[in-house]
This record gives structure tokens, sequence and C-alpha cells, in this order.
């Protein structure tokens, strides 16, 4: 599957995978909430 993070797409496969990587990206970006 594909989401969108600050207007950049990411893959993500999985549940607790997903949820990592989302974090990740977001910790990357600087995303806060």
């Amino acid at each position: 599957a594909m989401k969108q993070a600050r207007g950049r797409p990411y893959f993500y496969t999985g549940s607790e995978d997903g949820n990592q990587i989302y974090i990740l990206i977001r910790l990357g970006n600087g995303v806060s909430g």
C-alpha cells in the first residue's frame, strides 16, 4: 500500500512495519502530529 507523509509518498507493508516506517518518516521529515 502507499500513503502520503507531508506530501511525500512512501511504501509500507504490514501493520507493525508500516507503523515503524511511518514514525521514521515523520521523524525524518520533522513532522509533529
